[in-house]
């Protein structure tokens, strides 16, 4: 009751909205539980006013945290993180560099980490997809190959050098991949077939 009264003091004061819910991650029935519970708080507390309530979730491992109907009556719209599917935490022997926001599933993958069947699961799952915006992201996930395979996924010995912005191992923003491509030489590759979208290698 607190945090929900909290934030209709806050959207007033300042004159917002609504309310984005971003929790990284529900893991856990409690969790999912709990997230659907401030939800419907939050979406009574907020009518009202007529204020936005959406929610920010993850695309994959759906089924742990959210309870995907009850998102349906709950948020006016989701916002669908369809990006990190792949980095260093995955914990592969070897490492594999790997695209981190696959559009489609590849012949060779046998579990379904990309853009289409996350939105797949989320509609067949109960949600309308009129409600689902599309989360792209505007970073890269970077690695040190291994050999001279590029083609992800590619063999890697760890994640790749901190940005000279960010200063975060195995992460790059945008704008310092286009300064890379650039200045440094870096190279795009666009799949032909267009499971993965495009990504740079110096």
């Amino acid at each position: 009751d607190v945090f929900v009264g909290s934030v209709v003091s806050l959207l007033k004061e300042y004159g917002f909205d609504g309310l984005d819910m971003d929790w990284e991650y529900p893991k856990s029935d409690a969790d999912k539980t709990g997230f659907i519970n401030l939800m419907v708080a939050l979406k009574d507390a907020f009518a009202p006013f007529n204020y936005i309530l959406s929610a920010a979730v993850a695309a994959i491992t759906t089924d742990i945290g959210y309870d995907i109907p009850a998102l349906e009556t709950t948020a006016d719209f989701i916002n669908l993180m369809a990006y990190d599917m792949h980095g260093g935490w995955e914990g592969w022997e070897p490492d594999m560099a790997d695209h981190h926001a696959p559009l489609r599933k590849r012949s060779f993958e046998t579990i379904d980490y990309n853009v289409e069947s996350s939105v797949h699961h989320w509609i067949t799952n109960g949600l309308s997809a009129s409600k689902i915006n599309l989360g792209m992201p505007l970073f890269g996930r970077s690695w040190k190959l291994a050999s001279a395979v590029t083609t992800p996924p590619a063999p890697a010995v760890g994640v790749g050098a901190p940005g000279p912005f960010t200063g975060e191992e195995g992460f790059l923003s945008y704008f310092e991949i286009c300064q890379a491509v650039q200045n440094e030489g870096w190279q795009v590759v666009q799949d032909p077939d267009q499971f993965i979208g495009p990504y740079a290698m110096s």
